[in-house]
């Protein structure tokens, strides 16, 4: 069962630092990597990790121009991925049901 905020992002598929840098980045706008690396204390490389699994999931986005700056790509994107998240969880226990209808219960 979903508890708290980070359980529903780690039901996305985020990690404990993932979803740090991800509601990071929903509370400060515009943030740049070096903030949150320095606020987060997440190794560089980690954070940086985070933030290209982010833009590709596209939770985040970064700016095109000067330092790159990051800021959540809505709330929309957000129920969408997770929407999508439930289906495949959906389609993955009826698989399991069906591959298991040979099974005996004990």
């Amino acid at each position: 069962m979903v508890e708290n905020v980070k359980d529903s992002l780690e039901f996305l598929g985020l990690s404990e630092k993932e979803s740090s840098i991800y509601l990071f980045i929903c509370t400060h706008p515009n943030t740049t990597a070096g903030k949150m690396i320095r606020e987060l204390r997440i190794a560089r490389s980690k954070t940086y990790d985070g933030l290209d699994k982010l833009l590709k999931m596209g939770l985040v986005e970064k700016s095109k121009s000067g330092v790159a700056e990051y800021h959540s790509a809505g709330a929309r994107v957000l129920e969408k991925t997770y929407k999508k998240r439930v289906g495949e969880v959906g389609r993955s226990i009826e698989y399991l049901i069906r591959g298991m209808g040979g099974i005996s219960t004990v």
